[in-house]
């Protein structure tokens, strides 16, 4: 916004984004200028406007008993798909009733979802699978093994990434998720992260 008056040249001053979030740890006086003292039901919509907040709502009936490892929408396989308890659900949203899918190889854990050629992967505490809308099945490669120790997956262009346990990077051959490396013309491979600094890999994401 522009302030001026007939004794200065008009200058200019900007607030800035509200994106610090509501701070109740200090006073009005000692916030920084992005965060708020008190808060009503509202928020920044994604188109910058000021709204209501949204609600929530219960989706499932009953729910799986145990924690929730993982909740995602693969747009693949057309499934709302849930982890928990070395689980793989399918969540029908209308009715609010999870199904049972297969059983999840790995350790009971933290669960990452891709979707890539037609299928949904699933890295969840060293194994990945995939699931294709009717089968869950481990994934297992044409030359080097496919990663036994998945943790996070991600697709991205014409390749699947899976983030391993111990600090290592994979990629799987262009269009091919068999293809983790090996003889020629192979194109998968994988790469060490820092490996052995004391540093631990903890996910993978794509920036642009």
């Amino acid at each position: 916004m522009r302030y001026g008056s007939k004794h200065s040249k008009p200058f200019e001053f900007r607030l800035p984004l509200m994106a610090g979030g509501l701070n109740r740890a200090l006073n009005c006086i000692s916030i920084a200028d992005n965060e708020l003292a008190q808060e009503s039901n509202m928020w920044i919509s994604p188109t910058g406007e000021y709204e209501t907040r949204p609600g929530f709502a219960r989706v499932t009936a009953t729910g799986t008993t145990k924690t929730i490892q993982g909740v995602y929408y693969s747009p693949e396989t057309a499934k709302h798909l849930v982890s928990s308890n070395n689980t793989l659900y399918s969540l029908d949203t209308s009715t609010g009733e999870l199904t049972s899918i297969g059983a999840l190889n790995g350790t009971n854990t933290r669960t990452s979802f891709a979707d890539f050629n037609g299928k949904a992967y699933i890295a969840h505490g060293g194994t990945l699978q995939s699931y294709d809308g009717t089968t869950l099945a481990d994934v297992t490669g044409s030359g080097d093994a496919a990663p036994s120790d998945a943790c996070f997956v991600k697709a991205m262009s014409t390749r699947l990434w899976v983030g391993g346990a111990n600090d290592t990077v994979y990629w799987c051959g262009a269009n091919d998720p068999t293809d983790w490396g090996g003889d020629s013309p192979l194109t998968g491979g994988f790469v060490y992260i820092e490996r052995g600094d004391g540093g631990r890999l903890t996910g993978l994401g794509l920036i642009d």
